[in-house]
């Protein structure tokens, strides 16, 4: 038999197990449990950042047999087909116990089409059914469908939480680690995805002893060549470079490279382009926060910022 991989063993599977982001979400579905129901629910934040581990604890803490339970990976089943003829009919149905719980994985896939049908379902069968949707990128998620679900964000793991969460993990399997240095270093290399951190662990552990890890981070070398891309020119490359690689939760660090080493690009190496390049960046940082397409957002700052030394 296959020896389970760490990230499937030691998935939590009871609430007391799991590492919270932060103090809100742990009173919330502490409540859930103690309340034995929760409404419908939009947990939205990086991959591996356990919205899917969280689902998967409510449906075992309520007890929600396998009857009751429809998941859905909606990167692979994302049309209206889908919810007229899988959700649909499992919701008409009346439950075994006393609901049924809808998990649609990675929900921002889904067609707006079928979007707009689930906002209706959401309301009609609410009396005997949930849907829990999770979802990396929120802004892809309709508001009339958002408007329905209370939603919880998952982008705040502590890195000592994360680090002391891995290193009960490799204590359990005897490995053996010489040094914080070590630990941290792969816990900064993924934060803040613990799926990847627990990958690469287990991937570095040879004769029960922690490596460093082997091989370059694609990322940390696409920052290393976006100061010499931009120097030559190449701002629509870079764009399209970031875009490309970028998660969810990075612009934040986009933003904060190019605002530490604006100097360092040619023709932002004079007083007077350079302060108007940070306000350039300074409108569309906070823009991030505020836009329903952060790519779009940042596509129009890269224009602009080229457009300074022309």
């Amino acid at each position: 038999m296959l020896k389970k991989l760490w990230v499937r063993s030691y998935m939590p599977t009871k609430l007391e197990d799991y590492v919270f982001q932060n103090e809100h979400n742990r009173v919330q579905f502490t409540k859930f449990v103690k309340d034995k129901s929760f409404p419908h629910l939009l947990l939205k934040g990086h991959k591996g950042s356990g919205k899917t581990t969280m689902a998967l604890i409510l449906k075992n803490e309520l007890g929600i047999l396998d009857g009751d339970f429809k998941f859905l990976n909606s990167a692979d089943d994302n049309s209206i087909n889908v919810v007229r003829n899988v959700i649909k009919p499992f919701s008409e149905s009346m439950p075994l116990g006393e609901f049924k719980v809808v998990l649609l994985d990675e929900a921002e896939f889904l067609s707006t089409e079928a979007q707009k049908a689930l906002c209706g379902m959401l309301e009609r069968y609410s009396d005997t059914v949930r849907f829990i949707l999770t979802c990396n990128r929120p802004h892809k998620i309709i508001p009339e469908l958002k408007s329905r679900c209370t939603e919880f964000s998952f982008n705040e793991f502590d890195k000592k939480s994360m680090a002391t969460h891995v290193y009960k993990i490799l204590k359990s399997e005897g490995v053996t680690v010489s040094s914080v240095e070590l630990l941290m270093g792969y816990v900064n290399e993924s934060y803040p995805d613990m799926r990847k951190i627990l990958q690469n662990l287990e991937t570095n552990v040879i004769d029960g002893v922690l490596e460093p890890a082997n091989g370059s981070d694609e990322k940390s070398q696409l920052l290393l060549d976006i100061v010499d891309q931009l120097s030559a020119g190449k701002w629509l490359e870079v764009r399209a470079g970031i875009v490309q690689n970028i998660e969810e939760h990075e612009w934040d660090e986009i933003y904060r490279f190019l605002y530490d080493n604006l100097d360092q690009i040619e023709g932002f190496d004079n007083t007077d382009n350079w302060k108007c390049g940070i306000i350039i960046l300074a409108d569309h940082i906070r823009f991030h926060y505020q836009v329903a397409d952060p790519e779009i957002n940042f596509s129009a700052c890269m224009i602009r910022l080229s457009g300074v030394i022309k």
